[in-house]
């Protein structure tokens, strides 16, 4: 297992990928009661494979959240392993790249009917049926979608539309490091502040106003600006209460 690995990890080079992390799948026997997958040179039964991910270029995962979603799954899959000679996955895999990469153009190759899988294109010559749809597909490369990163009010960012985009609801999950933790907390004090000045000067016009028509003058606006803390921790939904990074 460890050269097998060894060639894949050169295959990724070969092909200009940077290898980020090894995804491992441990084949339970609960259905068959023994597992089948031994190699003749090995000196124990194999019950694992790993899917190594690699990532083309520089990806940043304070900046680059519209192409990778980090720290979002495990690393380890426990799944019954496939009848032999099959070339099924198990469903956590596909999961952890639709979560992880965050694109349309989802490729499996060597696939069966068995791997066929909405929204990824499966190709090979064992396939007897297919789902894909050329005019969908191509859709998929034309033209930006929107991606709203904090809030549903502000101006939606466009991105090329090969690319799915985010929302509030998926930012609200998303694990962020301190950096982006700071970035946010300024937004939110800058939008705070500026929302305040609207407000007063509203105030100020409708006072003015009220004092030349003899009227009382309308009560000021209770505003309430959140001050930007001086340190930050790295957070995430999926950290144990209290844990620190």
């Amino acid at each position: 297992m460890t050269s097998l690995i060894r060639w894949g990890r050169a295959c990724l080079r070969k092909w200009g990928y940077r290898r980020c992390e090894d995804i491992c799948w441990i084949k339970s026997n609960r259905t068959s009661g023994r597992n089948f997958h031994w190699l003749p040179d090995s000196v124990v039964t194999a019950t694992s494979e790993h899917c190594l991910v690699g990532i083309k270029g520089t990806v940043r995962r304070n900046y680059d959240g519209h192409v990778i979603h980090a720290n979002v799954d495990t690393d380890v899959m426990l799944s019954e392993e496939p009848a032999y000679g099959a070339t099924d996955k198990p469903h956590e895999l596909y999961a952890i790249i639709e979560h992880f990469c965050l694109g349309r153009r989802r490729l499996e190759l060597f696939g069966h009917d068995t791997n066929i899988r909405r929204g990824w294109l499966t190709l090979g010559s064992q396939l007897s049926s297919s789902n894909f749809d050329p005019s969908t597909w191509y859709k998929h490369f034309e033209g930006v979608t929107e991606s709203y990163n904090f809030d549903w009010s502000d101006e939606p960012e466009l991105l090329s539309n090969h690319l799915l985009g985010t929302t509030p609801q998926i930012e609200s999950l998303r694990p962020k490091s301190p950096t982006q933790l700071r970035e946010e907390a300024e937004r939110r004090h800058r939008k705070e502040l500026e929302a305040a000045k609207m407000a007063q000067a509203q105030y100020e016009a409708e006072s003015a106003a009220a004092a030349a028509e003899g009227r009382e003058p309308p009560p000021p606006p209770q505003m309430v600006i959140t001050p930007v803390p001086s340190s930050f921790r790295e957070q995430s939904p999926f950290m144990a209460p209290g844990t620190n990074r």
